[in-house]
């Protein structure tokens, strides 16, 4: 579920840390068949793949605990989940991640600047919010105050929710009535949601 781009790079760095057999899924072409057992590891790139995940961990395929691959801390927590599991050496890995994390680390100077020590406040839309909320407090120096998604697997965005402050409020499902009362009272910097609420707060 990844742009061809993305998958372009995220294979490049693995064939780098010396993780050869990888593949994608969904897969670029139909006739692509993707072997799937006992001696499969699976690596989540997005929050959303509950199905997903449990119809290839039927087939006996072992997830990895990783955040999503969002901001430099998620990205490279993400690739260390792989390289762990393929034994790689710590420093090889260092070494392989070094330039990706300085340029994420330059891209992101600017925008800390802005951000820093504002109050955001996440609506549900896609899922991306406990990711979104992780890298936006860890990176960019944000301060989350709630942090809204339809559906929440805590198995999945275990990674997530354990790196937010301990006093962010959660919430599941879309009680735009109560939520929206929340929000008003928080009065926060930046609303982050759908185009259905965004119209109106506007």
């Amino acid at each position: 579920c990844l742009a061809d781009v993305v998958e372009d790079q995220f294979k490049r760095i693995f064939t780098d840390l010396g993780i050869e057999r990888v593949s994608f899924l969904p897969a670029r072409s139909g006739l692509e068949q993707v072997a799937i057992g006992a001696n499969t590891m699976l690596l989540l790139a997005q929050p959303y793949l509950t199905e997903t995940a449990h119809m290839i961990e039927k087939r006996g395929a072992r997830r990895l605990i990783a955040p999503t691959p969002l901001g430099e801390q998620g990205t490279t927590a993400w690739r260390w989940a792989a390289a762990e599991a393929f034994g790689v050496d710590r420093a090889k890995f260092d070494a392989v991640v070094a330039s990706g994390q300085a340029r994420a680390r330059r891209a992101l100077e600017n925008y800390r600047s802005k951000l820093a020590g504002k109050r955001l406040f996440f609506f549900p839309d896609s899922q991306m919010e406990p990711a979104l909320a992780r890298f936006m407090a860890n990176e960019t120096g944000a301060e989350i105050v709630e942090v809204g998604t339809p559906f929440l697997n805590k198995a999945i965005v275990a990674p997530e929710l354990a790196a937010l402050p301990v006093d962010v409020t959660l919430a599941e499902g879309q009680d735009d009535e109560k939520q929206i009362d929340r929000c008003r009272a928080a009065d926060p910097d930046l609303i982050i949601c759908g185009m259905g609420l965004g119209n109106p707060f506007e």
